[in-house]
């Protein structure tokens, strides 16, 4: 069932929260795109009414630092149901849409599971390893073409998770990984 009024819910990457937007059929008479701001003023959300029935959503993505567009259709834009988007590089939901209340029920509970499972986690990892992500981390930073794998002549950024080190190029967002366990290798055959 299609309502004539809907929510969204972005992850900000000023503030870090989710921001809430209420959002009517009739904000978008007379006008193609509407911007709405976070309550603490570091991020947009852009939203563009398309000509086939689709609204397109842009925002700058915390999780993996880059710009983001997801076309949704006119029928889950304003569902009875909530639908959420996750980041393309991470799995990190960063975007909800769909109905009031049910939307906001439904973020609290993905904060409040990603929150637990990394309240629960410990990290498997010995101190060498450790050594190896920080001493890679600022390798990546300091001299990114001994670590180039991508034919992109620009800067690396680093992201990790307990599973791995990510390391990121700026310009194209082509990603390698390397698990945890093999930091420390991979790093002396960089150093060779």
């Amino acid at each position: 069932m299609i309502t004539d009024n809907t929510q969204v819910a972005y992850l900000c990457n000023s503030c870090q929260d989710y921001e809430i937007k209420d959002i009517t059929l009739f904000d978008f008479s007379g006008v193609r795109q509407k911007e709405y701001t976070c309550e603490c003023k570091g991020s947009t959300l852009k939203i563009t009414k398309n000509a086939n029935k689709t609204f397109k959503v842009d925002f700058f993505c915390p999780v993996c630092r880059s710009e983001h567009s997801y076309t949704i259709p006119f029928s889950q834009f304003f569902s009875e149901e909530v639908f959420s988007f996750s980041c393309p590089h991470y799995e990190a939901e960063v975007l909800f849409v769909g109905k009031k209340d049910l939307l906001e029920k439904r973020v609290h509970e993905y904060v409040d599971e990603t929150i637990g499972q990394s309240q629960d986690f410990e990290y498997p990892m010995d101190a060498d390893s450790l050594e190896g992500i920080v001493k890679l981390s600022k390798l990546v930073y300091s001299d990114p073409d001994k670590i180039r794998f991508c034919g992109c002549k620009g800067s690396y950024s680093v992201a990790y998770n307990e599973k791995a080190i990510y390391i990121i190029c700026d310009e194209c967002n082509l990603s390698l990984p390397i698990a945890v366990d093999k930091v420390n290798i991979v790093l002396e055959e960089i150093l060779k």
